[in-house]
């Protein structure tokens, strides 16, 4: 016999608890990455690199789960490009590499360049 629903949810809970510390941490680092690529002048896109993750989550899964894998690796994935170009006060993610120039971005609005107030060392 299997487990009750009571002992199911509660395994979901511990798991989900152990998703949220390791969650917050991956966080904690795509935000300095974010940082690292402001300062270098890169996009916060890499869709090489995504493509990577991609396709290692996938084969990690195995074949059942490999396009669930790929869903939730892409959420966390945007989920982090938001934090960074938050922490970067932006408004949203730029559209292409053109506005990056010197680790600042040139195609930004007059209101988020006087809304933010700083530049891309305070961040």
């Amino acid at each position: 016999m299997g487990m009750d629903l009571a002992d199911i949810r509660g395994r979901i809970d511990d798991i989900d608890q152990q998703l949220l510390e390791l969650f917050c941490q991956r966080m904690n680092l795509a935000a300095a990455a974010g940082a690292a690529k402001w300062r270098q002048g890169l996009p916060f896109s890499d869709q090489k690199r995504e493509n990577e993750i991609a396709g290692w989550a996938m084969h990690q899964a195995g074949q059942e789960m490999a396009p669930y894998a790929r869903q939730f690796f892409a959420c966390l994935i945007a989920i982090a490009k938001d934090y960074q170009v938050q922490r970067a006060g932006l408004d949203r993610l730029p559209s292409d590499n053109s506005g990056f120039v010197a680790g600042k971005i040139s195609a930004r609005s007059d209101e988020t360049q006087q809304s933010t107030g700083s530049s891309a060392s305070e961040h």
